[in-house]
């Protein structure tokens, strides 16, 4: 979930949303971006492979530490029932 480099600050996140998720539908496509816009965060959907999944990308306009975005978005999404679906609770990957 920490973007695409593993350093100590970070200018981005990625939420990656597997292409057989419950979540890669337009619905659920709606769903989660309406749950970040609602505290600011805009995602912006890229397919991520030929296997047609998605990287929801969301962007800072400064760096910012890396463990406070993986920690903080961890816990936003917990309690939305997002976290049954995580495959990979370090990167956030969305089965």
């Amino acid at each position: 979930m920490r973007g695409c480099y593993w350093g100590e600050e970070t200018r981005h996140g990625v939420l990656d949303v597997d292409a057989g998720s419950k979540y890669h539908t337009p619905e659920g496509l709606k769903e989660i971006t309406s749950d970040f816009a609602a505290v600011g965060i805009a995602l912006v959907p890229y397919q991520s492979s030929e296997s047609g999944g998605w990287h929801l990308y969301f962007y800072f306009d400064k760096a910012v530490l890396s463990n406070e975005v993986e920690t903080t978005i961890k816990d936003y999404l917990r309690p939305r029932r997002y976290e049954d679906q995580i495959r990979n609770p370090r990167s956030l990957s969305f089965r």
